[in-house]
């Protein structure tokens, strides 16, 4: 991961308006804060990293739906670890959801966005709804049952 962070350094000195630069910056920051997690570390600090990259992305290219995708990411990850942590993540679930709202207006066939929103419903404790996201996520993509598995 740290290679990738510098490699992605370099390619921002080379063309520092291309979107997918960013788009992988907050992907490796979000891999950054699940390391993180994982070794009861904090990560607010590479999530709020990686929404910032994020930003900076949508911002170049508003039809991003992978971007999209990674930012509800990171909010569904932040909102997980906030919940764990016995903290408000509403915010975080909100802004997930007005991520996938966004990349379903760009495109209703991308299985992933509904397995991110089934996820971010779950954690809002609202089951029905995140059965039905989940339903129609392995509808569009079978293979996204790697999601949902513990």
């Amino acid at each position: 991961l740290e290679q990738a962070s510098r490699l992605l350094k370099k390619a921002k000195v080379i063309n520092p308006n291309h979107f997918e630069i960013f788009g992988l910056e907050g992907e490796i920051d979000l891999l950054n804060a699940r390391w993180k997690m994982r070794t009861n570390w904090s990560p607010a600090s590479l999530f709020s990293r990686a929404q910032y990259a994020l930003e900076k992305a949508i911002k170049i290219n508003p039809k991003s739906i992978p971007v999209y995708l990674i930012r509800a990411r990171v909010h569904w990850r932040f909102a997980q670890w906030l919940s764990a942590k016995k903290r408000n993540a509403g915010k975080q679930i909100q802004a997930g959801l007005k991520a996938i709202d966004k990349a379903l207006k760009i495109n209703t066939n991308f299985g992933e966005t509904y397995a991110i929103q089934s996820k971010l419903l779950q954690l809002q404790s609202k089951p029905n709804p995140a059965a039905q996201a989940l339903k129609k996520a392995l509808s569009i993509n079978n293979n996204l049952k790697h999601l949902f598995e513990k």
